[in-house]
């Protein structure tokens, strides 16, 4: 690697001025990505809402309903009549 030699030192005010920006840019960077992500996350659940409610729809066509019982990971699958 090559390195360029110069006539004069950076001040210390100087090279604490460079990594301040450089952590700015960083910084936006990452916030640009995670407002991406958020944005990517939100259009999913959306579909996926719109999908529930077709399901359920569907379900309540063939006289079906969904009983959620205390924790939410347990479920039953009901005749309606």
């Amino acid at each position: 690697m090559i390195q360029q030699l110069t006539f004069w030192t950076e001040t210390p005010e100087e090279k604490l001025q460079k990594r301040m920006d450089a952590l700015e840019e960083r910084m936006s960077k990452t916030v640009r990505s995670q407002y991406a992500k958020i944005s990517e996350l939100t259009k999913r659940c959306h579909e996926y809402e719109y999908e529930i409610e077709i399901l359920k729809s569907a379900m309540a066509r063939c006289g079906l309903k969904i009983s959620v019982k205390g924790d939410t990971s347990f479920y039953m699958i009901e005749k309606t009549e």
